[in-house]
């Protein structure tokens, strides 16, 4: 008699991988498609391998992902409030004379 466990093992086509279903845009997938059969290769594993890429990309902690973002928007912010402040200044001087 064989447990369930050993019958499953058998349908897992690879170990350390997991079977999904994904919805990707079209475009997407297509480039992928036309990449790896330029490349001679799977699409799934070019797309796998893009996912590793980018999640190798960068090692920081996510609290410190945002807070750089963060930070890059407030001065952004800041600089559009001067330039809207030099731009009002301006405004009310030609108003007042």
């Amino acid at each position: 008699m064989t447990s369930g466990r050993a019958s499953e093992e058998r349908f897992i086509p690879n170990k350390g991988k997991t079977r999904i279903t994904i919805f990707i845009d079209s475009d997407i997938l297509e480039w992928f498609r036309d990449e790896a059969e330029r490349e001679g290769r799977g699409y799934q594993t070019a797309i796998n391998q893009a996912l590793r890429n980018y999640i190798k990309q960068d090692k920081r902690p996510i609290q410190e992902i945002v807070r750089e973002a963060v930070r890059r928007e407030l001065r952004e912010l800041k600089k559009q409030a001067n330039e809207f402040r030099f731009s009002l200044h301006f405004i009310l001087h030609a108003l007042r004379q």
